[in-house]
């Protein structure tokens, strides 16, 4: 496994963020963890790099989340952790952006959108979080991406 820097341009502006991959050659990758800044992608998601950006070949069939809290420690992780273990999902990393902790989780959309949103309100709840939100769920207009098995 390796890390490759994905970019994305949002609104002119360039964002970038390395993600860990399997390499499948030729520019092409499935992704390992979910990103935290980039849209539309998550975790075995199929990509091929572009040179300035990415082309989605394959949904992996997960759901990404990223959730905003104050404080990202030791407890609050191992929490994350082991709600989303129940959903058979995982926490996949954190980073700080404008001061504010981002904790990037990862569920299988088998897991239902009901329950991986109560599994988040739950998160939410317990570790005071600012809000969340889905990575790879909704277009940039709020409108579904529906990759998903309906």
């Amino acid at each position: 496994m390796k890390d490759v820097e994905i970019v994305q341009m949002v609104e002119g502006q360039r964002i970038a963020e390395r993600i860990p991959v399997e390499d499948l050659g030729g520019k092409r990758y499935r992704l390992e963890g979910s990103p935290g800044l980039l849209s539309g992608l998550a975790a075995g998601d199929e990509i091929e790099l572009k040179r300035e950006g990415f082309r989605l070949l394959k949904h992996g069939g997960n759901v990404c989340a990223q959730i905003i809290v104050s404080r990202c420690d030791t407890a609050t992780r191992n929490g994350v952790t082991r709600l989303m273990e129940e959903i058979e999902g995982w926490l996949d990393g954190e980073m700080q952006v404008e001061g504010k902790c981002i904790l990037v989780c990862t569920a299988p959309v088998t897991a239902s959108f009901a329950v991986i949103e109560k599994t988040l309100d739950e998160i939410a709840r317990r570790y005071r979080a600012q809000g969340w939100m889905y990575g790879n769920v909704y277009d940039e207009d709020g409108e579904p991406l529906n990759w998903w098995p309906q």
